[in-house]
């Protein structure tokens, strides 16, 4: 699958995702009455191809820190010991992501500022949804951290 923006306008308001949504929910009516398993991996399936279309490669993201929260998650559940640290590196591998994307260029921007060079800015291409669901997976790690 290669992607192309131009090709792939997934933006919210578009009419393509308009009727992408129509077909999705089409399916899902379908789905409903017949299989929980299956409707939840077609909705999973869904989002994914929709975080592909919005945002190529960058996609894997949203799997990969699901994965990471989860794994503290397992950790922290059966931890007696160290569950702090556990914790803040569940916390702070979520924050990685988030912080490179939205905060890079503002870093550079504002070291270019206070000590006058004149460092290049990045390309980096802000992923859809990166703010929501980087703070809720972390809301996923916290309650396993709150159980003793």
């Amino acid at each position: 699958l290669s992607y192309n923006p131009n090709i792939h306008n997934m933006n919210i308001i578009s009419i393509s995702f308009g009727l992408a949504f129509c077909f999705f929910l089409i399916g899902y009516a379908v789905l409903r009455g017949i299989s929980r398993t299956g409707l939840m991996v077609y909705t999973l399936l869904a989002s994914l191809l929709y975080f592909y279309l919005a945002n190529g490669v960058l996609m894997w993201l949203l799997p990969a820190t699901a994965l990471i929260s989860w794994g503290v998650s397992r950790i922290l559940q059966q931890a007696q010991r160290f569950r702090t640290f556990w914790l803040t590196i569940g916390v702070l591998l979520n924050l990685a992501p988030l912080v490179y994307y939205k905060y890079t260029n503002f870093t550079l921007e504002t070291i270019n500022h206070i000590f006058a060079t004149n460092s290049s800015l990045l390309s980096i291409a802000l992923p859809v949804g990166i703010s929501f669901y980087t703070f809720q997976l972390i809301d996923l790690v916290f309650p396993y951290y709150l159980i003793i």
